[in-house]
């Protein structure tokens, strides 16, 4: 694979936070019926009830379908009490919105984008893409969570302790990149790297902190999740399980979490190559995976996009590298199809589940440099 260089952003600070700022007005003006309908969305649903669970006491996992930490169950609890059932909704959509933007912004900036270019994709992405309307329509809370874990993974080579702090909080805010602490430390150990230790240990501290919240019912995350035989939930524990092999989710995230360690170890790999690798890594792993939590997948399908258009432009390499990676894209920005097989034969909801998988893959290989002859 070549090196394609580290994230570098291509803005200056004022157009770069002229871009952030458009983007919040023009994503704000799309949603903000979403935003502020009284309406309880499913989603939300969830949310409440893994709250007053909290509140009395008993585990918030009790709630079946509830998959983020007891951080989040208390912090719920906590704003319900202070600010009523609305007050918290309204809270929740306004962070979650803010953290998508923020999601979209970092990801232009590590594509390298010009600011006309990055403007339009950045909007039309806002607007349009099903990882944000899903997330938004729900009452879904998953953008707060990538917005802090993104930033980590753009900022941490120049700010360690606040990235690996913003890691931190993401993950105990819903753990999205549950191996990142370790790709961290894989990174500085493969390049005796202060920068990616100090994050590493920074965000395992950090998120070890706010874990401590409610630490006894943490295990009932994992029970939740071996139960979750959703048809949109494309995760590899679900692929298997369309096949016959039922493996517990703990058990695919030990195994390969230790294979992404190997392979962040065994290379040297720059800023970039270690972003794609790391947000590759964890999206493979994790035990529930929906459309919107592609929203992490987001600067790598961009940075994808250039690759394809500098090979428009010449057309010296192969095609097919090229339209894989087209149809790559298309199959992560449309996962929220899969879940239409729900009563096809098992065999092909674990191939139509595999489908969006296998993307993420190849694009980042893709992005990397990898080629298909």
């Amino acid at each position: 694979m070549t090196d394609p260089g580290g994230p570098t952003p291509s803005l200056s600070r004022a157009r770069a936070g002229l871009l952030l700022l458009l983007l919040i007005v023009a994503s704000g003006w799309r949603w903000q019926t979403a935003v502020r309908e009284p309406t309880v969305k499913p989603d939300e649903a969830v949310y409440l009830a893994a709250a007053r669970l909290w509140s009395e006491g008993a585990s918030p996992y009790q709630e079946t379908i509830f998959f983020y930490t007891p951080f989040y169950a208390a912090t719920a609890a906590w704003l319900i009490e202070n600010f009523g059932d609305l007050g918290f909704l309204q809270i929740q959509r306004i962070a979650s919105l803010l953290g998508i933007n923020v999601t979209a912004w970092l990801a232009l900036l590590i594509a390298g984008w010009r600011f006309w270019p990055a403007l339009v994709a950045g909007i039309a992405w806002l607007w349009l893409a099903p990882a944000v309307a899903l997330p938004t329509e729900l009452g879904n809370a998953v953008g707060l969570a990538t917005a802090l874990t993104l930033t980590a993974f753009y900022l941490w080579a120049r700010y360690p302790l606040s990235a690996g702090a913003s890691l931190g909080l993401g993950l105990a805010i819903k753990p999205i990149a549950a191996l990142a602490p370790a790709c961290f430390l894989a990174q500085a150990a493969s390049r005796a790297d202060r920068s990616a230790l100090r994050t590493g240990i920074s965000s395992a501290i950090t998120g070890g902190l706010f874990l401590l919240v409610g630490a006894r019912f943490l295990p009932g995350i994992f029970g939740n999740a071996t139960g979750s035989a959703n048809p949109y939930n494309f995760s590899l524990q679900q692929v298997l399980s369309r096949f016959g092999l039922n493996v517990r989710p703990l058990w695919i995230l030990l195994a390969l979490g230790l294979a992404a360690v190997w392979w962040i170890y065994s290379r040297k790999l720059s800023e970039r190559e270690f972003l794609v690798n790391a947000i590759t890594w964890n999206l493979l792993v994790t035990p529930i995976l929906w459309a919107y939590s592609l929203l992490l997948l987001f600067p790598i399908q961009l940075l994808a996009v250039g690759r394809m258009a500098a090979w428009l432009r010449d057309r010296t390499s192969p095609r097919l590298p090229h339209l894989l990676a087209g149809l790559a894209i298309a199959s992560t920005l449309f996962t929220e199809t899969v879940g239409g097989l729900a009563d096809a034969p098992s065999w092909l909801q674990g191939a139509a589940l595999a489908m969006p998988l296998l993307s993420i893959g190849y694009l980042g290989y893709y992005t990397l440099g990898g080629s298909i002859d």
